[in-house]
């Protein structure tokens, strides 16, 4: 494609620069790869000792419906206009169902 002095030199200089690199790379994708190894061998000791399988988690129960959790509380990525459209859609709900008012 492109055949001027100025192309030509930068493609140079970018092997030059490869060249260089090369080397470092190298040494860290060694590196990587004897911590892979450590961490693969870890797990296998892990997994070896562990004798129960369950664990012991502290996870928040969710109501589907109304999105809040077992206190009552909205989630944090929630914003407040769409916590009060998920209040208003749970009151029309219980109105259809009670038919009774709902106030909020």
């Amino acid at each position: 494609m492109a055949k001027s002095i100025r192309s030509k030199s930068k493609r140079k200089m970018r092997a030059i620069k490869r060249e260089k690199n090369s080397i470092r790379e190298m040494s860290k994708l060694v590196k990587l790869a004897a911590f892979d190894k450590k961490l693969l061998n870890m797990e296998k000791t892990v997994s070896s000792m562990s004798v129960d399988g369950v664990m012991d988690t502290d996870v928040k129960s969710c109501i589907n419906k109304t999105n809040c959790d077992q206190y009552g509380n909205y989630p944090v990525w929630m914003s407040g206009r769409a916590i009060k459209r998920q209040k208003s859609k749970i009151c029309k709900a219980k109105q259809r169902k009670d038919k009774l008012l709902c106030k909020n």
